[in-house]
Protein backbone atom coordinates (compact mmCIF):
# COMPACT_ATOMS: atom_id res chain seq x y z
CA UNK A 1 0.00 0.00 0.00
CA UNK A 2 1.40 3.39 -0.97
CA UNK A 3 1.43 6.12 1.64
CA UNK A 4 0.24 9.48 0.45
CA UNK A 5 1.29 12.42 2.59
CA UNK A 6 -0.61 15.67 2.46
CA UNK A 7 2.37 17.46 4.02
CA UNK A 8 5.97 16.55 3.37
CA UNK A 9 7.96 15.36 6.37
CA UNK A 10 9.59 18.23 8.14
CA UNK A 11 13.33 18.31 7.73
CA UNK A 12 15.00 17.99 11.08
CA UNK A 13 17.86 20.38 11.46
CA UNK A 14 20.57 19.75 13.96
CA UNK A 15 21.74 22.90 15.63
CA UNK A 16 25.05 22.42 17.35
CA UNK A 17 25.74 25.04 19.98
CA UNK A 18 29.25 25.67 21.10
CA UNK A 19 29.35 26.26 24.83
CA UNK A 20 32.13 27.84 26.81
CA UNK A 21 33.02 28.08 30.48
CA UNK A 22 35.84 30.53 30.99
CA UNK A 23 37.40 32.51 33.78
CA UNK A 24 39.22 35.79 33.65
CA UNK A 25 39.07 39.49 34.40
CA UNK A 26 35.85 41.42 33.77
CA UNK A 27 36.46 44.67 31.90
CA UNK A 28 34.12 47.48 30.92
CA UNK A 29 34.38 49.05 27.47
CA UNK A 30 32.35 51.16 25.06
CA UNK A 31 31.07 47.88 23.60
CA UNK A 32 29.85 46.69 26.98
CA UNK A 33 31.35 44.12 29.30
CA UNK A 34 34.37 42.09 28.19
CA UNK A 35 36.03 39.00 29.59
CA UNK A 36 39.81 38.82 29.24
CA UNK A 37 40.96 35.27 29.91
CA UNK A 38 44.33 34.18 31.26
CA UNK A 39 45.44 33.20 27.74
CA UNK A 40 44.74 36.79 26.54
CA UNK A 41 41.51 35.91 24.66
CA UNK A 42 38.88 38.66 24.81
CA UNK A 43 35.15 37.87 24.71
CA UNK A 44 32.36 40.42 24.31
CA UNK A 45 29.65 39.44 26.80
CA UNK A 46 26.04 39.55 25.66
CA UNK A 47 23.88 39.28 28.76
CA UNK A 48 20.53 40.36 30.14
CA UNK A 49 21.45 40.08 33.81
CA UNK A 50 20.48 43.01 36.01
CA UNK A 51 23.36 42.16 38.30
CA UNK A 52 25.84 44.90 39.12
CA UNK A 53 29.36 44.08 38.05
CA UNK A 54 32.63 45.61 39.12
CA UNK A 55 35.41 46.13 36.61
CA UNK A 56 38.63 44.20 37.19
CA UNK A 57 36.80 41.45 39.08
CA UNK A 58 37.84 37.82 38.49
CA UNK A 59 34.78 35.94 37.27
CA UNK A 60 33.63 32.65 35.76
CA UNK A 61 31.32 32.94 32.76
CA UNK A 62 29.25 30.22 31.09
CA UNK A 63 27.40 30.64 27.83
CA UNK A 64 27.03 30.02 24.12
CA UNK A 65 29.58 31.20 21.59
CA UNK A 66 28.22 33.12 18.63
CA UNK A 67 30.10 35.11 16.08
CA UNK A 68 33.85 35.41 16.34
CA UNK A 69 34.23 36.95 19.77
CA UNK A 70 30.80 37.06 21.43
CA UNK A 71 29.49 35.00 24.31
CA UNK A 72 25.76 34.87 25.08
CA UNK A 73 25.96 34.60 28.87
CA UNK A 74 23.84 32.04 30.73
CA UNK A 75 25.61 32.48 34.06
CA UNK A 76 28.26 34.73 35.53
CA UNK A 77 29.70 34.78 39.02
CA UNK A 78 32.78 35.68 41.02
CA UNK A 79 35.68 33.26 40.91
CA UNK A 80 36.48 32.01 44.38
CA UNK A 81 40.10 31.81 45.35
CA UNK A 82 41.46 28.32 46.01
CA UNK A 83 43.91 28.14 48.91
Amino acid sequence: MDVVRKHPLARQESIVTRRLRASGILLESRRGWLLKTDDEAVWVLDHEHEQDFAANLRVIVEGQIFGLDRLRVDWIGPQEKVC
